[in-house]
């Protein structure tokens, strides 16, 4: 095997290890403590699901965020948030620092949006701020958490292992057929 198809399976296998790692760390976390969103070492993935962002994030990305102090946001930041009222996170831009009562208040607003959020949203609420989106995968993890969508990944991933060990079958037994003639040539 030539070095660059080690350092590639190695890349591969490394890789499959760290997603691994990171969803069974989210899974466990979401079992133990169900009124907490899971998070990995303060990063916490969403899927974005309504268009209030859009252009900046289209709906099907996956967003990530992390948890940082209140000082560290600002105008134009933006942050995901657990609204209460209906029980769901929203991911928006800061569009206004308040300051009441010794109390630090953030008005956001999606930027597609035309008004800014109906409620102020505390720093407790606040998931964590914005910082990176990756395109369309929030399409593919949402199938895969479907029956349907558990069933065709399974199915393809046992595909890919099924392949792969009759084409390492085949290799090991076409090279065990040269030594057999090489020895029989040698002898």
């Amino acid at each position: 095997m030539t070095n660059l198809k080690k350092c590639l399976k190695f890349l591969i296998a490394f890789l499959s290890i760290i997603i691994i790692i990171i969803n069974i760390t989210l899974v466990i976390k979401s079992k133990i403590n169900k009124n907490e969103i899971p998070d990995f070492l303060g990063y916490t993935p969403f899927i974005i699901v309504s268009g209030s962002m859009e252009p900046k994030i289209p709906v099907n990305d996956i967003i990530v965020t992390k948890k940082v102090n209140s000082e560290n946001i600002k105008i134009g930041d933006i942050i995901s948030y657990k609204d209460y009222t209906q029980n769901i996170i929203i991911t928006h831009r800061v569009s206004e620092i308040l300051n009441k009562e010794g109390k630090t208040y953030y008005i956001t607003k999606g930027d597609r949006n035309s008004m800014p959020d109906k409620n102020n949203v505390e720093y407790s609420q606040i998931q964590g701020k914005y910082l990176f989106t990756v395109p369309l995968l929030g399409k593919v993890v949402s199938f895969i958490t479907t029956l349907t969508g558990a069933v065709v990944t399974l199915t393809f991933i046992l595909g890919i292992y099924i392949i792969y060990e009759v084409a390492v079958r085949k290799n090991i037994r076409t090279n065990t057929r040269k030594m057999i003639r090489y020895r029989a040539l040698r002898d």
